[in-house]
C-alpha cells in the first residue's frame, strides 16, 4: 500500500475538515489536495528507475504550508523527498542535493536564490520548481500510480559529526506502519489538534505529520 493511498482516502473522508493550521491561515484536507496534486502535475512524468536507484526531489522550504504541500507532492509523483533546510549551511545544502542525486528542487519564489546557488554544483539538468508560481495549474485530480510499499518514501541525513553526512532511506511500508501504531497506541481521531514543531528533516516530523493526515486529524 503506498503512503499517499492512505492520505487520499482521508480526503475523501474529511474533505472539509481542517488539516493544517498556521497563525490565522489554515487548509482543509480538499484544498491540501488540490494544491498538492499541482505540484505533481508540475513535476510531470517520472523516469522509472532500476531498483538500487531511488529518484528524489529536493525539497527546500521553511516550515509551513509549502513544506507539506510540496512533500505530498512529491510523493504523489512517485518520488522520493530530501528535506534541505534554508537554515543549514550552503556547502551543506550542496553535498546532500548532489549525494542523492535528486533530479528537481521543490521550493518557493523566496529562496529561489539559494535554490539556484546550491543548484550550480549540483546533479546534471536539475529542474527547480517555485510551487508559489504553479496555482494557474488546473489539474485538481488524483493522479492513479501503482507503486510499490517498498519503494523509497524520503531520504534523511545524518548530522555528519563522524564524517560526511549519511542519507537515510525510509519506505512507505515502514512509515505506513509506524504510524498506524502511533495512531492506535494514542487514539488519534479527526477530533484531533496535534502539534508539528519538528523541523521536517528530522524523523519525528514524519511521524507527527502522518499520525494527523492519516486520522483524519489537523
Amino acid at each position: 500500500v503506498m503512503l499517499i493511498h492512505s492520505f487520499e482516502q482521508q480526503v475523501l473522508e474529511n474533505k472539509d475538515r481542517l488539516a493544517i493550521q498556521m497563525e490565522n491561515q489554515a487548509i482543509t484536507y480538499n484544498q491540501l489536495n488540490i494544491d498538492a496534486n499541482r505540484v505533481t502535475r508540475e513535476i510531470g512524468p517520472v523516469r522509472e528507475q532500476p531498483e538500487s536507484r531511488v529518484t528524489v526531489a529536493a525539497l527546500l522550504f521553511q516550515h509551513g504550508f509549502d513544506m507539506i504541500i510540496g512533500l505530498i507532492g512529491a510523493l504523489k509523483a512517485g518520488l522520493a523527498y530530501v528535506p534541505l533546510d534554508c537554515t543549514y549551511p550552503k556547502n551543506r545544502l550542496r553535498y546532500m542535493l548532489k549525494d542523492s542525486e535528486a533530479s528537481v528542487i521543490l521550493t518557493t519564489c523566496k529562496h529561489l536564490d539559494l535554490a539556484r546557488n546550491i543548484a550550480e554544483k549540483g546533479p546534471e539538468n536539475i529542474r527547480i520548481i517555485c510551487i508559489d508560481t504553479i496555482h494557474h495549474n488546473p489539474g485538481v485530480q488524483n493522479i492513479q500510480r501503482s507503486i510499490s510499499g517498498e519503494k523509497a518514501a524520503y531520504i534523511l541525513y545524518t548530522s555528519g559529526s563522524t564524517g560526511k553526512p549519511k542519507g537515510v532511506v525510509q519506505n512507505h511500508r515502514n512509515v505506513l506502519y509506524y504510524t498506524r501504531n502511533w495512531i492506535e497506541k494514542f487514539s488519534i481521531s479527526h477530533n484531533d489538534h496535534m502539534t508539528l514543531l519538528t523541523a521536517f528533516s528530522h524523523d519525528g516530523f514524519v511521524q507527527d505529520l502522518w499520525a494527523a493526515l492519516l486520522s483524519g486529524a489537523a
